[in-house]
């Protein structure tokens, strides 16, 4: 999540380029964030490697992967609300959460209901309550980010 006062400082930064943040780190809802102040806590640093994601299950420790670029396996379910969707796989569910991607949206989530997909996104956490260790949830980039799957 990039703040709408600082998307400008990012507009020219692209998948596989490098980037400085400097701030105060702090947790909320367990999820760890850096609070920036300025756009000067952000410096591009020229072209990086490329990420791949690590593939996990529900069964892995998710607080170690939090904030990293994951896949997952299993069995797409929607719910009643319309940008929340969870992937169950042989070990447990993990909740997946289609927030304001530009490259993406509910309709081509709801696409792959009951099926079984492969998904990319970054780990994150929503847990209101400590000792926040519960509410993990992936958040999908693009629409490349969930295709189908054999189990």
């Amino acid at each position: 999540y990039v703040a709408e006062a600082y998307k400008s400082v990012l507009s020219g930064l692209y998948e596989g380029e490098g980037l400085e943040v400097t701030g105060h780190l702090y947790t909320f809802n367990g999820l760890r964030q850096v609070n920036i102040t300025s756009g000067d806590a952000l410096r591009m640093t020229g072209t990086g490697t490329a990420v791949y994601p690590a593939v996990i299950t529900t069964a892995n420790d998710l607080e170690f992967y939090e904030g990293r670029l994951v896949e997952i396996t299993g069995t797409l379910h929607s719910t009643v609300i319309s940008t929340e969707f969870y992937i169950e796989d042989d070990y447990g569910t993990l909740n997946i959460y289609i927030g304001s991607s530009p490259g993406l949206s509910s309709g081509h989530v709801m696409s792959y209901d009951n099926a079984t997909v492969r998904v990319v996104g970054v780990l994150a956490q929503y847990d209101q309550q400590p000792p926040y260790d519960d509410h993990y949830e992936l958040w999908p980039r693009y629409f490349s980010d969930i295709v189908p799957a054999r189990k």
